[in-house]
């Protein structure tokens, strides 16, 4: 599978995931009916669960027939709707991500830590091809 794929299916999943959001928002005077934050958290957590995979049907993204998986249909709506609602924010950082190795682009990462009197500095250059440590 490409680059380019991924950075197609990840598209796709960024609106599912911004559809899902929106959908949330409307509910949110139900949320607010619920009194134990755990289960209000839990009730946002199906919420999006179910509408991701909702919109990814309506759609007809079978995200793992893309991925050039073999699975019953539903369980590529199933997939594409987890993937969603783990929020449109960490979906648009694995698109950028993916738009970094696509255009061959380095990214330098650096690590300090402080371990008593001295310091250990550790850098990871990323390309597309490879790490280099």
């Amino acid at each position: 599978m490409s680059v380019e794929s991924l950075i197609g299916i990840f598209t796709v999943l960024l609106t599912i995931s911004f559809a899902a959001e929106r959908l949330i928002e409307v509910g949110k005077p139900v949320y607010e009916l619920i009194k134990a934050e755990a289960w209000k958290a839990s009730a946002k957590l199906l919420s999006a669960i179910i509408i991701g995979t909702g919109v990814a049907a309506l759609f007809r993204f079978e995200m793992l027939a893309k991925m050039d998986i073999e699975a019953p249909y539903l369980f590529g709506y199933l997939a594409a709707g987890l993937i969603a609602s783990t929020g449109s924010t960490t979906i648009n950082r694995l698109l950028e991500w993916l738009k970094t190795l696509r255009n061959d682009t380095t990214v330098t990462v650096t690590e300090y830590k402080d371990t008593g009197n001295v310091g250990v500095t550790k850098e990871t250059v990323v390309s597309s091809n490879k790490v280099v440590q």
